[in-house]
């Protein structure tokens, strides 16, 4: 596992990310998942921020297979939602290949 730190921010480290640009039904996922958490979430990739509750910015993030991925979380339940988003990432976006 990716080691954890917390003082009002968690950081899960450098991941490697899924295919991007994230399509539609991937993206929405994210949005959804990262929506149900108080905490303020956002993603960066390349120096690039998107707020991972707009399913809008997911969308706009570019890359490819082999981008990595950070996951920034600050709030109450910032470190259950780094780890929901985890898992959403490691399953694929719960999607068959």
């Amino acid at each position: 596992t990716v080691p954890l730190t917390s003082r009002r921010r968690v950081r899960t480290g450098r991941r490697p990310a899924p295919a991007w640009p994230l399509h539609a039904r991937a993206a929405a996922k994210l949005g959804q998942l990262s929506s149900q958490f108080t905490s303020s979430i956002s993603l960066e990739k390349d120096g690039e921020l998107a707020d991972a509750k707009s399913i809008m910015e997911g969308l706009m993030l570019a890359g490819d297979k082999d981008s990595r991925l950070r996951i920034k979380a600050e709030g109450s339940d910032e470190s259950e939602a780094v780890e929901e988003i985890r898992r959403l990432i490691d399953n694929k976006f719960e999607e068959e290949e």
